[in-house]
């Protein structure tokens, strides 16, 4: 059941679940989830006690991506290939980037601006990520289905049982060396499709120090894909 007020926007869900859950989607619309019978005034005493803090705390989140997104908010700028370009709001009529800076149309939202990013970052994932997969597959003898580039939030990258690679288009904008673990890592999964010892073996062999890559680059760019893809 989807409701609306004049502070917020809200689903119930009616679940087999015995106790009552209240979560924030990306869009900004508030879930609860209850059990089938929980009666809807209850149900509506509980968003409404529950809504100020979690909406709260969803636009504290928000900054906080908005600023690994765009960097220092006195100087705005861009990841792209794991480096930071400035970003200038001018009077060009479209989003692009032209070698030293990324230039954004004066009246865009940071919304509009993401987006525009997101998918300048989609087309150079599509042009530089399958290259990786095809040059690291032909070099280990694996074989795969496809390549695809997605808007995903959750992870860098997938390996379905049909052997299509999945990989998040948020990825070009990290460092190449870590680009190229990813794609390793996926591949590895054609070999062994659990992350077991063996799985992790078969990957140091397919890319030496990936338990470095790991821990230097996770980390970090943990943020930045969330800031992009988040929904």
């Amino acid at each position: 059941m989807y409701m609306e007020n004049s502070n917020y926007r809200y689903l119930i869900y009616r679940t087999n679940r015995n106790n009552l859950r209240l979560t924030l989607r990306g869009d900004g619309t508030l879930s609860l989830y209850c059990p089938r019978n929980y009666p809807k005034s209850k149900a509506l005493d509980f968003i409404r006690q529950n809504a100020p803090r979690l909406l709260e705390r969803g636009e504290k989140r928000d900054r906080e991506l908005l600023r690994f997104l765009f960097g220092n908010s006195d100087s705005l700028s861009l990841l792209y290939f794991g480096l930071r370009f400035p970003l200038y709001y001018d009077g060009t009529d479209h989003f692009f980037f032209d070698g030293q800076r990324f230039h954004c149309p004066a009246a865009a939202t940071p919304e509009e601006c993401r987006a525009f990013y997101k998918e300048f970052l989609r087309a150079e994932s599509k042009r530089y990520i399958p290259k990786i997969v095809k040059e690291v597959a032909a070099k280990n003898g694996l074989e795969y289905n496809s390549v695809r580039i997605k808007d995903i939030a959750s992870r860098w990258g997938s390996c379905s049982s049909k052997k299509n690679l999945n990989f998040t288009l948020a990825l070009t904008a990290c460092d190449r060396d870590y680009i190229r673990y990813v794609v390793c890592h996926e591949l590895t999964h054609l070999i062994h499709p659990d992350h077991s010892e063996k799985f992790y073996k078969a990957l140091n062999e397919i890319y030496p120090r990936s338990d470095e890559m790991l821990k230097l680059f996770k980390p970090k760019y943990a943020p930045v894909l969330k800031s992009i893809c988040n929904k």
